[in-house]
């Protein structure tokens, strides 16, 4: 007899064989004892978990004549005939997977089987049909002959089409546990008669990764390879895993910066043909033991032997949690910087070194910022940054900056600090609450601020209500003077005053009803022609004398003219940016202002 695969070898026979998927198996064995079983399934799951053998041992167990407790007998007529493909078949979706594949497909389930019973078709790799061929496939999965089921397994179960899923009666295949897979190698190698070591099993589970069948392949290839008893130095060979120690050496000359050692251990791995890849995996691992130790989960360092985990706690004390949390973070980002490259080992050997420097100059891997480090001012003075130019508001951006650092300064020189917003001076003659609300506004949005730097709150803030009244709306007034250039646009517009009464309610954390008026009582005329008012924010550093007439005014009716610096000019627009519905216009040469187009 020619010899098979140990994993067709033990494939599963019956429900109960199958390991890792009971919340599957319960469920299909009891749809059997019922005899109400769905018409479409949809198996989805990783490779190697069972997906197809349930689907091989459902279409036993609807066909046997005499189903024990919902397991397939094994010994009448059909379920003799099953080994031969009666009441079965399986299609390749991977090779047929085009229309006319299907079309053959729903023309051959119309036809009833000569053998009677049921016909269960089980279509593998179901995400490798094209849209087209879904859709044709589509009427015959939603209503199929009565003697017909259908199992479609896929293990990326995102590229069926959600008319597919709708139709199918569908179950997650997992990963099978470490332990379960372990005690079923080990089983295997008891009918082969072939010893293993604990640890030569636990390196053949971890290869498998959950896969039941990648891990009876890997058992079968140690076998071939130590057929009188399997090893974990053999295991190791085969699989091109480095010894445990010397990943753990290797990270030691990481952690301590020792680059000629670094070098020599990797190349010795390499020389071993030990996989840059797989050196990684062991490293990753091994930051993660060193985490475990950090933070005392000792269960998870448990079955560790002690050479090994005495390595891992003295090492667990050289670095800090959030050192091993970066060189995780780092490790983790070289294995995908290594993954489709041809030069794999010098990459990798290159990306080690730097995380040695970074770890013995910094504590802290390269690239990341050094952690447990505080540095003086004068071990590293900051230089001086060159002084901007004063503009419209005293050279003040209306973007939010971050504080700086103090400027160490020559003795010589007298350094001049970058103006920040704190340079706009808030008017001492205010009363405290309403000076402390403009400082939260200026905060908050300068624009609004300019556009409240020069109004006169009615009533004063000292006759506003107590703060045990906070409940109660404050009607407020603000009273404009009657050369600001905003006035006679702000007045006629109810969005910027909705505008400023949210802001205003949010710096006083209360309800503001709130209206502007403009202040009739002052000599206007007065004020424009003898230009001794005190320079507003809006005017920026005062009035500018003897405009021409075609200046620009800022806006319409406004009677001021907006300033010519360009830097000046910068802030109008910039306020103008945050109040779209304003525009700036200027005279047409008629000196009167009343002729306007913008600029």
């Amino acid at each position: 007899m020619p010899y098979q695969a140990l994993y067709r070898t033990y494939r599963p026979l019956r429900f109960s064989d199958v390991i890792g998927q009971d919340h599957i198996t319960r469920t299909l064995t009891n749809s059997i004892i019922q005899g109400k079983w769905g018409h479409a399934y949809l198996f989805c799951g990783p490779r190697g978990t069972g997906k197809t053998t349930i689907a091989r041992i459902l279409a036993k167990a609807i066909n046997c004549t005499e189903p024990d407790h919902g397991e397939p007998c094994g010994k009448c007529n059909r379920c003799l005939q099953f080994k031969d493909g009666v009441g079965v078949l399986e299609i390749d979706a991977a090779s047929h997977n085009s229309v006319d594949d299907i079309r053959t497909l729903a023309a051959q389930v119309q036809q009833v089987p000569l053998s009677g019973g049921m016909m269960v078709y089980i279509i593998d790799e179901a995400h490798m049909l094209s849209n087209a061929a879904f859709n044709a496939f589509l009427k015959t999965l939603e209503e199929p002959p009565p003697h017909a089921v259908f199992v479609l397994a896929t293990t990326e179960p995102g590229k069926i089409l959600p008319t597919i899923h709708s139709r199918c009666l569908e179950f997650d295949f997992r990963r099978v546990p470490f332990d379960l897979i372990a005690a079923h190698l080990k089983k295997i190698c008891e009918n082969e008669k072939v010893p293993i070591d604990d640890g030569a099993l636990r390196l053949i589970v971890r290869a498998g990764d959950g896969s039941v069948r990648d891990s009876i392949s890997v058992l079968e290839q140690a076998i071939a390879f130590e057929p009188d008893g399997l090893t974990v130095a053999g295991v190791r060979n085969i699989l091109g895993i480095p010894e445990s120690v010397d990943v753990r050496n290797l990270a030691e000359h990481i952690i301590s910066g020792d680059p000629e050692y670094l070098s020599i251990s990797f190349k010795r791995l390499i020389e071993l043909g030990r996989e840059p890849r797989i050196i990684l995996t062991g490293l990753l691992s091994h930051f993660r033991d060193l985490m475990f130790a950090k933070i005392n989960v000792s269960a998870e360092l448990a079955t560790l032997p002690d050479e090994e985990k005495a390595i891992v706690l003295e090492q667990a004390e050289k670095l800090s949690l959030s050192e091993i949390h970066g060189s995780i973070a780092f490790l983790a980002k070289a294995e995908g910087d290594i993954r489709y490259e041809t030069e794999a080992s010098l990459i990798l050997e290159v990306s080690l070194h730097r995380l040695a420097s970074g770890l013995d100059k910094d504590r802290s891997p390269v690239g990341q910022a050094p952690t447990e480090k505080v540095e003086s001012p004068e071990a590293t003075p900051e230089p001086a940054r060159k002084p901007e130019k004063k503009s419209l508001t005293g050279g003040v951006t209306l973007k939010k900056e971050k504080k700086e650092k103090p400027v160490v300064a020559e003795p010589e020189k007298k350094i001049v600090e970058s103006p920040s917003r704190q340079d706009l001076v808030i008017p001492k003659n205010l009363e405290p609450l309403w000076s402390d609300a403009m400082e939260a506004i200026r905060e908050i949005s300068f624009a609004d601020y300019c556009l409240l730097a020069e109004v006169i709150p009615d009533p004063p803030p000292s006759n506003w209500h107590d703060s045990t009244d906070v409940a109660l709306p404050l009607n407020l007034t603000l009273i404009y003077p009657p050369w600001s250039g905003l006035v006679v646009h702000m007045l006629q517009n109810q969005a910027l005053v909705s505008r400023l009464s949210s802001r205003l309610e949010q710096v006083l954390e209360r309800a503001v009803e709130l209206s502007l008026i403009r202040d009739s009582s002052q000599d206007t005329t007065e004020k424009k022609t003898k230009g001794n008012r005190k320079p507003s924010l809006i005017d920026g550093e005062g009035p500018i004398s003897n405009p021409g007439s075609d200046s620009p005014h800022l806006f319409p009716g406004g009677g001021r003219v907006a300033p010519r610096d360009p830097v000046q000019r910068q802030i109008h627009d910039l306020l103008i940016r945050d109040f779209p519905e304003y525009n700036i216009e200027e005279d047409s040469g008629t000196g009167n202002g009343t002729e306007s187009k913008p600029i």
